[in-house]
């Protein structure tokens, strides 16, 4: 499945899911993706993000995790993380709608989601026989989107 497949249903996903990044009645949703048979669903016992300021630091978080496996040649540990980063960044639009954030912030909050979804998409893709990723390239795509999201943040504070 190509990158831009996957993104695509990554973003299906999240319009249909974005009114269950509130909820915590037990497990989220999954997407069904070709070549993900064994796929399931995930236990969110902790609940969904419910400000953008926790919303992006579950994001860096289970980043952080994610990269970290994929550094030490071990990214099939990082499996479950990359669906579950992928529910976090999907609760960002809901989040960012729901503030009080000027336009350009929404804008630029947008566009660096959007970018957390390929990035992190195109490892997942990998792990499935896509294309090999530039690690190096994606650590500063998500650090760029996870500080660009930061600053718009501390703007409205």
């Amino acid at each position: 499945m190509s990158k831009k497949a996957i993104l695509s249903l990554f973003l299906v996903a999240a319009g249909l899911l974005s009114s269950g990044c509130q909820s915590n009645d037990g497990p989220a949703p999954t997407s069904d993706r070709a070549n993900h048979d064994d796929h399931h669903e995930h236990d969110h016992a902790d609940g969904h993000p419910e400000t953008l300021s926790e919303a992006i630091a579950e994001v860096e978080r289970i980043g952080n995790t994610v990269l970290t496996a994929f550094s030490e040649g071990k990214p099939d540990d990082a499996h479950d993380q990359l669906h579950e980063i992928g529910h976090s960044i999907e609760c960002l639009p809901e989040l960012v709608a729901q503030s009080e954030l000027p336009d350009d912030a929404k804008k630029s909050i947008a566009e660096a989601t959007e970018k957390l979804m390929d990035a992190f998409g195109s490892l997942d893709d990998s792990l499935h026989g896509g294309d090999a990723v530039d690690l190096k390239t994606i650590k500063a795509d998500v650090k760029q989107a996870i500080d660009s999201v930061r600053s718009k943040l501390e703007l409205a504070e």
